[in-house]
Order: structure tokens, then C-alpha cells, then sequence
């Protein structure tokens, strides 16, 4: 009985502290720069697509595909519906993002088609690794 009650007072504790982990975790999100890094979305119609943040706005990102969201035009999307990724463009893009100087929208694909490359390439020598 004395056991029982011991784990129900931690269920409590151990909710605060999850809690305040995740609060910790948007204030570092906060703080960090995500200029550049890649992100999938969480909701919306656009579900699971992969973008480069391009900009933020105090609670908003500008995110871009450079297919459907041109740099021209970015989505606008809450922190809380992206799922960053903890993946950067490369340096050339990454100063380009972070000068302000103009962006093409060939370089943004591009620099999702590398992503997704490495991603296929690891699957598959994992694949192999399995096989042999």
C-alpha cells in the first residue's frame, strides 16, 4: 500500500518534469537562429513536407520548397507546426540566407535533393549491411 502511494506522488513530479523540459526546449528553440535548417511540417494540408526555413518572424518561420513555396513568396508557418531538422544547408546558401542577399528558388531544391540523397544513401548501406 505504502508502494502505491509512493507512485502516484511521483506521477506528478514526473509530469512537472517532462514539462519543463519541453518548455526548455522551445526556449532554446527560441533562442537558436533556425535560418537555413531543414523541417518537415506537422500540420496542414501540407503534411510532411520538407522545407528550408528561410526566415523567421517572432513566432512564424518563412519556410520555402522551391517548387510549390518560391523564395519569393514563402509559407508562413507557426514554430509549433514544423518539425525541425538537425540538418543546414550548406555554407554557401547558409550565408546567403543570413546576409538577406537573394535566394533562387534551384537552390533551394537543390539543397533538398542533397538532403534526400544522403537520407537514401544511408538507407540503403544499411539495407546491404542487413543482407550480408
Amino acid at each position: 500500500m505504502r508502494q502505491e502511494a509512493q507512485t502516484e506522488e511521483k506521477l506528478p513530479q514526473e509530469k512537472e518534469l517532462i514539462c519543463l523540459r519541453q518548455r526548455r526546449g522551445l526556449e532554446r528553440m527560441k533562442e537558436m537562429s533556425m535560418t537555413g535548417q531543414l523541417a518537415t511540417s506537422k500540420a496542414g494540408h501540407d503534411k510532411d513536407t520538407l522545407y528550408v526555413i528561410v526566415a523567421e518572424a517572432g513566432d512564424f518561420v518563412l519556410v520555402c520548397d522551391g517548387r510549390l513555396k518560391k523564395p519569393e513568396n514563402p509559407k508562413r508557418k507557426r514554430r509549433k507546426h514544423i518539425q525541425p531538422i538537425n540538418t543546414f544547408v550548406d555554407e554557401a546558401l547558409l550565408a546567403k540566407l543570413q546576409s538577406g542577399e537573394r535566394i533562387y528558388a534551384e537552390e533551394i531544391r537543390y539543397a533538398l535533393k542533397q538532403y534526400n540523397q544522403r537520407i537514401l544513401h544511408k538507407e540503403s548501406v544499411k539495407m546491404e549491411e542487413m543482407y550480408v
